[in-house]
C-alpha cells in the first residue's frame, strides 16, 4: 500500500470513529428536511400522527399556530431528547424541517456536539417514512361494505343489533348508518346508530359525532337542531355518554343519550355514535354490544395474505404411501 493511500485509510477510519458532534444547521438542511407533495396542514397533521405513533406526546397545537413540538421523553440510557417540526409552502407542496433536541439535567445542549449522525439519520429516516405512509393511507380511505347482517371496515365488523332492520351506507363508503326503525318511550326520536371512519386528528370531534347521531333520529321529524351542550358526561368501556335535551318543532322537549366511541390508528379513525331516548335501555344494549363486538376481525382480511401450498414433491416411481406410515417400496426386496 503506498503512503497516500495509507494516509487516506488513516482519515476515513479517523472519521468512522470520531465522537459526537454538532448539528449544525446545514447538516440539518440537507438531512432532516423532506418535501412533501400536500398541503402545509395536511403534512403538520401527518407528522403529529406519526410522533404520536412513535409514543410521543406533541403538546396541544394547530397546524396554523406553529411547528410540532413534543415534551422532553427519556428514551433510555439516560438520553432525554425531543422532537420539532415546522412546516411551510414550497412550491405546489410543502417543505418539514424535523429539529430533534437533546437535554442533559433539564439542560438544552441541542446546539452542542452530542449528536451520533448516523443515530440522527436512521431517526429521520424513519420518522419521514411514517409521515409519508400517513399521508398516501388519506389518499386511499377504507370504505364500509354490508355482509349479511353486518357493516364491515377492513378488519373490523359491526354487527347489526337483532330488530334493527334499516342499514344505510354513504355513497361515498366512509358512513354507514343504522336505526331501529321503530320510535323509543319518548313516541319521537328512533334509535339510531352512526358509523364513520376519519382522518386521525389530534382531537376526536365528539361532539360533532354525537350531533350528526341526534339529527339522524330525528330526520322523519324533518330534522332538528341537537343539544347545545351535553351534560352528566362520563366515560366507559363503551364510550363518552352524555345527556341533552332536544325540542321538536311543536314545542315538545324530548330528553335524550348520546354515546360516542372511537378507536384510532395512526392513519384513522373510526367512530360509533348513538342516539338513544333517556329510557331506552334497549337501544342502550344494543349500542353496547355492537361496540364489544367491534373488533372481531373478518376473517380473510385480519388473517393476512393467504399462505401458498408449497408444491407436492413429485414420488419416485415403484414408491407407494400406506395410510399413518412411511412411504414403502412396491417392489420385492431380494435376498441378501
Amino acid at each position: 500500500m503506498s503512503a497516500r493511500c495509507f494516509g487516506l485509510f488513516l482519515l476515513l477510519l479517523a472519521a468512522c470513529s470520531s465522537g459526537p458532534v454538532r448539528l449544525d444547521e446545514a447538516h440539518i438542511r440537507e438531512h432532516g428536511t423532506r418535501r412533501f407533495e400536500a398541503s402545509p396542514a395536511e403534512v403538520w397533521l401527518a407528522f403529529h400522527a406519526a410522533l404520536v405513533a412513535d409514543g410521543w406526546a406533541p403538546l396541544p397545537s394547530r397546524p396554523d399556530a406553529g411547528p410540532v413540538r413534543t415534551p422532553p421523553r427519556d428514551v433510555g440510557g439516560g438520553v432525554v431528547r425531543a422532537w420539532e417540526v415546522e412546516v411551510a409552502p414550497e412550491g405546489d407542496g410543502t417543505r418539514a424541517v424535523a429539529r430533534p433536541r437533546a437535554y442533559v439535567d433539564g439542560r438544552d445542549v441541542s446546539e452542542e456536539a452530542v449528536w451520533t449522525p448516523t443515530d440522527e439519520a436512521r431517526r429521520w429516516d424513519a420518522l419521514f417514512a411514517s409521515a409519508l405512509a400517513i399521508l398516501a393511507a388519506w389518499g386511499d380511505p377504507p370504505e364500509f361494505v354490508e355482509r349479511g347482517d353486518a357493516i364491515v371496515l377492513e378488519a373490523h365488523r359491526f354487527v347489526r343489533p337483532a330488530g334493527w332492520a334499516a342499514t344505510t351506507i354513504a355513497p361515498n363508503g366512509r358512513a354507514a348508518s343504522m336505526q331501529r326503525g321503530t320510535p323509543g318511550p319518548d313516541g319521537a326520536l328512533n334509535p339510531t346508530i352512526l358509523l364513520a371512519v376519519a382522518p386521525t386528528r389530534p382531537e376526536t370531534d365528539r361532539a360533532g359525532f354525537g350531533a350528526a347521531a341526534v339529527r339522524a333520529a330525528f330526520r322523519h321529524l324533518g330534522g332538528v337542531e341537537p343539544p347545545a351542550g351535553l351534560r352528566d358526561m362520563t366515560t366507559g368501556p363503551h364510550g363518552v355518554l352524555g345527556r341533552g335535551e332536544v325540542t321538536l318543532s311543536s314545542g315538545k322537549v324530548v330528553a335524550v343519550r348520546v354515546h360516542v366511541w372511537d378507536a384510532r390508528s395512526p392513519a384513522w379513525t373510526l367512530v360509533a355514535s348513538a342516539a338513544c331516548g333517556a329510557d331506552d335501555d334497549d337501544c342502550e344494549r344494543s349500542f353496547a354490544a355492537l361496540v364489544e363486538g367491534v373488533d372481531a376481525p373478518t376473517r380473510r382480511r385480519s388473517a393476512g395474505p393467504r399462505r401458498r401450498r408449497r408444491p407436492r414433491r413429485p414420488r419416485r416411481p415403484g414408491r407407494r404411501r400406506r395410510r399413518g406410515g412411511r412411504a414403502r417400496s412396491s417392489r420385492r426386496r431380494r435376498g441378501p
